[in-house]
């Protein structure tokens, strides 16, 4: 046992201090991998405009070389240029390790005919995306398009495995935790009858997976008996209709516990974009750009923006913003770990109660 915890840490440690050693490394250009650029017009200033904004990619543009046979080209720093024949010449001579053609797609005929000469070369060829993979991101394309050449832009999230694992994440951890807190459930229940007249519960429409309405279920934190309102008004730090009970609830976030029952009904998650009212719904998709690619995953009793400080009154641009990217964020890169994460720094936040009125 002592041989296996140690062999683990040290084996741990070592990665993590090999890793620190490589990412110093690679930002010297003695340690990068020589890149050449055939390329012409926006595809190659974005390209190597990319390339020199990011230092922790190990590639160095060795020099940009034209499509023209016989036609000179930039050089950058110390780098080789030419033409198609230089640069055969130098990949011979050990001088390139990459190759990568940055020409537009519609130059199709020329690109065959570089790939063709190319391809007896003892280096690597890659072909730079067209303008648009500048500004979207492309992904291959899944096994069912059996090998046709599409990039995928959007993927449907938490599909196949990853929505087995999601769900059996949530179900799981939802019972065992709701069999644990059930004790101080039932004390939070007697204290807000006892502490003012109403209902123990608030239910509240909102808007979760696929812009469907679905209640959730809080401890009523608030006044019962107050006018009804044409629109929820989100609670503010000294809101007088809050009870003194929910002051307490809402600062150690007690009051999202029954969203577990949520959780175990199909309608929320553990982790996900948390839920907003309707009429909040419609307004905060006014103000923010691809508000809605947050709807494409359950909604969570915690989420990334939550944890990031993105939590409470959305008063502003900027928090609803920070709000928005980092549930997209969420949606477009989840993976268990990363709720896992999330799940342990919200326990820390629940304790800090930042922005939690």
């Amino acid at each position: 046992m002592a041989f296996a915890a140690s062999a683990a840490v040290l084996l741990l440690g070592m990665r993590f201090v090999l890793a620190a050693i490589f990412s110093r490394l690679i930002q010297r250009d003695g340690f990068k991998r020589n890149l050449a650029v055939i390329g012409v017009g926006q595809q190659l200033d974005r390209l190597t405009a990319a390339i020199a904004q990011n230092s922790s990619v190990p590639v160095r543009v060795a020099g940009i070389y034209s499509a023209g046979e016989n036609a000179a080209s930039r050089q950058i720093e110390q780098g080789q240029f030419g033409g198609v024949e230089d640069l055969i010449r130098d990949v011979r001579n050990n001088l390139v390790d990459d190759v990568a053609i940055a020409l537009p797609w519609s130059r199709d005929s020329e690109i065959e005919t570089l790939v063709m000469k190319l391809r007896e070369l003892p280096v690597n060829v890659y072909l730079v995306s067209d303008l648009v993979g500048f500004r979207l991101r492309l992904r291959s394309a899944p096994d069912h398009f059996g090998g046709l050449p599409v990039s995928e832009l959007v993927g449907k999230p938490m599909s196949g495995w990853d929505a087995a694992i999601k769900a059996a994440e949530d179900y799981i951890l939802a019972s065992l935790i709701l069999v644990a807190i059930t004790p101080l459930l039932l004390l939070i229940a007697v204290l807000i009858k006892l502490g003012s007249p109403g209902p123990i519960l608030f239910r509240q429409k909102r808007v979760g997976f696929n812009n469907e309405v679905f209640s959730v279920m809080k401890f009523r934190t608030m006044y019962h008996g107050e006018p009804p309102s044409d629109r929820v008004v989100q609670a503010k730090q000294g809101d007088p209709r809050i009870t003194p009970l929910g002051r307490i609830l809402r600062r150690w976030s007690l009051d999202e516990l029954p969203q577990f029952l949520n959780v175990l009904n199909g309608t929320m998650s553990l982790v996900g974009p948390r839920p907003h009212a309707i009429d909040h719904n419609d307004e905060f998709a006014r103000r923010t750009k691809s508000y809605f690619a947050r709807h494409r995953v359950k909604p969570g009793i915690t989420g990334l923006a939550q944890v990031k400080g993105f939590r409470g009154e959305t008063d502003t641009e900027e928090k609803l913003e920070g709000r928005v990217r980092n549930d997209i964020y969420y949606v477009d890169n989840w993976s268990p770990l990363l709720d896992m994460s999330i799940l342990i720094q919200t326990v820390i936040v629940c304790i800090v109660g930042k922005n939690a009125h």
